[in-house]
């Protein structure tokens, strides 16, 4: 991850409806990556692992 090493651990905090769940997402990570409130994030499964990329419109 860009020599980013960090780890949280992180409970799902909430069930939206019957296709969504709400992650809270470390406030490091989403500076460190430039994510804010109404950007779009991709999000996709790598074997076991969630991968989040932000799209850049």
């Amino acid at each position: 991850m860009d020599g980013f090493e960090s780890i949280e651990i992180r409970r799902v905090q909430a069930l939206q409806g019957e296709r969504s769940f709400t992650l809270v997402l470390p406030k490091e990570f989403v500076i460190r990556l430039g994510i804010g409130k109404g950007d779009f994030l991709k999000c996709s499964v790598d074997g076991k692992r969630l991968v989040v990329q932000k799209v850049e419109t």
